[in-house]
């Protein structure tokens, strides 16, 4: 009879477990979507696909240059639109991996803190930001990648 209490009594609370453990699960996600719905109304999209843009069309240009030359302006739309509504959709959608990757108390400190006036301040800089560092990083990137890609053709790794 013990042995029947004692499994009754730890299915029960392995079962409570799982259900606290969604239910915490449940919570993390919604405050995650309320920092991003924050996020999002403080982040100019159309800023942020800018300023990434110039690195396809860059590519475009080095390929195609007449091309590129010759409409210049409709292709520069075309991959802003495409990066701005791609970026939105995508950042939107990450609630359920900042539930996962993050404790409750740090979701609802990341929302607190962006929905303060400094936290709004340091949203409405951060494309700017972003726009003025990551030609040093791809730059960075960039010049590494060829020594990678000899190191990796070197263990035999085809990478045409």
């Amino acid at each position: 009879m013990k042995i029947v209490l004692f499994a009754a009594l730890a299915t029960l609370m392995l079962a409570s477990g799982a259900t606290w453990a969604a239910d915490d699960l449940a919570a993390r996600r919604v405050v995650a979507k309320e920092y991003l719905d924050l996020s999002a109304q403080a982040t100019d999209f159309g800023a942020v696909a800018a300023q990434v843009a110039p690195a396809i069309l860059g590519s475009i240009q080095q390929r195609q240059p007449a091309l590129f030359s010759s409409k210049r302006a409709r292709l520069t739309e075309i991959v802003e639109q495409f990066l701005e509504a791609s970026i939105r959709n995508a950042t939107l959608d990450l609630d359920a991996d900042m539930a996962k990757a993050f404790s409750i108390e740090e979701l609802t400190a990341l929302r607190d803190f962006y929905a303060s006036p400094v936290g709004m301040s340091v949203m409405t800089k951060m494309p700017a930001f972003m726009g003025a560092a990551m030609p040093r990083v791809m730059q960075a990137s960039t010049a590494d990648l060829g020594t990678m890609m000899q190191q990796l053709r070197a263990e035999g790794v085809r990478v045409d």
